[in-house]
């Protein structure tokens, strides 16, 4: 018996084309890997690929959404917060928070993260929560770095 589900088309296309395709209506997602380690661990560098969703919905507290940041350059960070238009943003990797953006600026958010074969629903209620658990840690993070840091360098001191 033939099998009759048609596969998703898949195209190459830059991310300007996928937000002009999706300003348009055409309601796209879209597969990428990340060129940077602000999302880690969550998100590695150039190993995970990431399913943006383009914007259909209330962003919420702990998401990990696609926006475009005034530079032009694209991000993909965590909301921390959110205060009517404005939200608040924060790499999983990242000591300091980012400048504002409005929810204009947001263009999609994560839904999946294949990782070796595995898929991670990142859109659940339970990533999300573990993503904010993770960034409230922030100051136990510096501390342990701290630490790290500390004796590493004690270490590296002999005395002779």
């Amino acid at each position: 018996m033939k099998n009759n589900k048609t596969s998703p088309q898949v195209r190459t296309i830059s991310i300007e084309e996928w937000c002009a395709l999706n300003r348009e209506g055409a309601h796209l997602t879209a597969r990428i890997r990340l060129d940077g380690n602000s999302m880690y661990p969550l998100i590695r560098r150039m190993q995970d690929y990431v399913t943006v969703h383009p914007l259909d919905r209330k962003i919420l507290k702990g998401d990990v959404i696609l926006f475009k940041r005034a530079d032009g350059c694209y991000v993909v960070h965590r909301v921390r917060k959110i205060k009517g238009q404005t939200v608040l943003t924060m790499g999983d990797n990242c000591s300091c928070p980012d400048s504002e953006i409005t929810t204009d600026s947001v263009l999609g958010y994560i839904t999946r993260i294949e990782r070796g074969g595995r898929i991670i629903n990142a859109d659940t209620c339970i990533w999300r929560l573990l993503g904010l658990i993770w960034l409230s840690l922030l100051p136990l993070r510096k501390l342990y770095s701290g630490i790290k840091k500390t004796i590493k360098k004690s270490g590296d001191v002999t005395d002779e």
